[in-house]
Parts: structure tokens; sequence; C-alpha cells
């Protein structure tokens, strides 16, 4: 018999980790490259100021995003309420 990780949705849920991880990864890589590697900040409340707005502002809204075909999420959600 199988070990105790080899069930369908112990594999779905394994699955789902490893792909939480990957999300993640992605945007630490994206922040790292495009907002804090070539940045020094006065404090961790200035950087924390920072990150929020560029995730606010620039991720979540205009960059685009390799899962939506290359297209910014705003641009993506304006497509999903004309095919509906």
């Amino acid at each position: 018999m199988g070990g105790r990780h080899s069930s369908p949705d112990s594999n779905l849920l394994l699955y789902s980790k490893l792909g939480d991880v990957a999300v993640m990864e992605s945007i630490f890589s994206s922040l790292k490259q495009e907002l804090t590697h070539h940045e020094r900040f006065k404090d961790r409340n200035a950087a924390r100021a920072h990150i929020f707005e560029y995730i606010e502002s620039f991720y979540n809204r205009q960059r685009l995003h390799s899962s939506l075909d290359y297209r910014s999420p705003e641009a993506f959600e304006r497509m999903a309420e004309v095919a509906n």
C-alpha cells in the first residue's frame, strides 16, 4: 500500500501548497528586481510604505502578468466584464 502522502487528496494539497510557494517566489522576485534591489530606505516604515504603494498601484493593477496571458490585471478584468 502507498505511504501516508499517496492519496489523491494529499497530492492535491501538496501541489496547492507548492503552487502557493511558486506564486510568492515570483512576487518576491519581481519586487526585488523592480523596486528594492536598487533602493535604500530610511527605515522599515519607509520600506513598508513604498512596497505597499508598489503592490497596490503597480503590481496589482498595471504590471503584465504571465498567468494572465501577459495582460495587466485591470485589462484582464475589463476583458472578463465584456465577456459576461
